[in-house]
């Protein structure tokens, strides 16, 4: 699915204004003063977290988009950051360590390509499609493959997902031909959501994003969780690529009220039940969760000096499956998921050692 982005500020001011449960104009002019002499700039946190909104009233707990963006950075070693960068490096690293990854089944480097240690030579669409069907006949039961960058892609961007009746269509395989030879992909079995989560949506695999923190004493704290949810017929669940985001209750296992999607690509949407399914989110149970914490602390105990990571997580039938660690991501949406951070005492544990560092510096 294709999304296009809102990048004109006047199209977002009108999807704001057009919200019926938004502030009063004059209340929310008020509020952005006022975050603007606090913070001493522009309050662009506002309008992306949905401060505008009538059931946002906690205007103090969320933090300023500069102070998210620069926490990465201080806190990750890039020596070993690498091992999160490229998704080859890290199934061969955790696989190792015996987590539980998504199946790989093929990968490649330009036109060479490697399965179950044998490699191969693609020259042509014919030899891609060739080694396809290769791959589909000798796997019994596998029903569709799923393909991404192995490097340089984020956001759910440069992610296929084919089945073996699609092989057929030229055109796609053209295009996805044209694709790989440029670069390095991996080509995963997909994994088989558990049911209770497919009920949400059945479209695509949708992720936990758990936020894990190792402070200066070595201790894992996990900060915040949430899942994002594919909308439509999306293959990915990403946020940046039209999905949305759920906040999780830790202790309870169960997903928040509301709904969030980018409002630069979800239209300002807010929802408090999953618009094709119409599953209600709040207080639906999650499989396997406590799970999923155990599993995201044994992985980040693994790279001690890359200390503040987002992991991604599936959930299947037989437990949680680790898909990647990000050690740059996008904290504006632990914001949102703990509607807050600033009222979180892990968060603000990361702030205080962020201040200490940036005093030594």
């Amino acid at each position: 699915m294709s999304v296009k982005k809102i990048k004109n500020p006047a199209r977002k001011l009108m999807i704001i204004m057009g919200d019926p449960h938004r502030k009063p104009i004059r209340k929310m002019i008020m509020e952005l003063i006022y975050l603007a002499l606090k913070n001493k700039s522009f309050p662009s946190h506002y309008f992306s977290r949905y401060l505008y909104r009538k059931e946002k009233t906690n205007l103090d707990d969320y933090e300023k988009n500069k102070i998210l963006y620069s926490l990465s950075d201080k806190f990750n070693d890039p020596d070993y950051a690498y091992i999160l960068r490229n998704k080859l490096i890290f199934y061969h690293f955790f696989s190792h360590f015996g987590f539980k990854l998504p199946e790989l089944l093929l990968v490649n480097n330009m036109s060479y390509l490697s399965m179950k240690g044998k490699m191969m030579v693609i020259r042509n669409t014919e030899d891609f499609t060739r080694v396809l069907l290769q791959l589909f006949d000798s796997h019994a039961g596998l029903d569709s493959i799923f393909i991404k960058k192995a490097s340089g892609s984020f956001g759910g961007s440069n992610i296929y997902k084919i089945n073996k009746a699609e092989i057929s269509n030229r055109n796609l395989m053209q295009e996805l031909f044209r694709s790989v030879i440029k670069s390095g992909y991996l080509f995963q079995k997909t994994i088989e959501q558990h049911p209770v989560i497919s009920a949400i949506n059945p479209n695509c695999i949708n992720s936990l994003r758990i936020d894990t923190f190792i402070d200066k004493d070595g201790n894992i704290d996990v900060i915040s969780a949430f899942i994002r949810l594919g909308l439509g017929d999306s293959i990915v669940d990403n946020i940046s690529s039209g999905g949305c985001q759920v906040g999780i209750d830790v202790e309870k296992a169960t997903l928040n009220k509301y709904g969030y999607t980018n409002i630069s690509v979800g239209y300002g949407k807010v929802l408090t039940s999953h618009p094709d399914t119409n599953v209600k989110f709040e207080n639906y149970h999650l499989p396997f969760f406590r799970e999923s914490l155990d599993l995201v602390k044994k992985a980040a105990e693994l790279i001690f000096p890359v200390r503040l990571i987002g992991w991604d997580i599936a959930i299947t039938p037989q437990g949680p499956v680790l898909i990647e660690g990000n050690r740059k991501h996008d904290m504006t949406s632990t914001d949102m998921a703990l509607n807050g951070c600033r009222k979180s005492q892990e968060f603000q544990k990361i702030l205080k050692e962020a201040k200490e560092i940036a005093k030594i510096k």
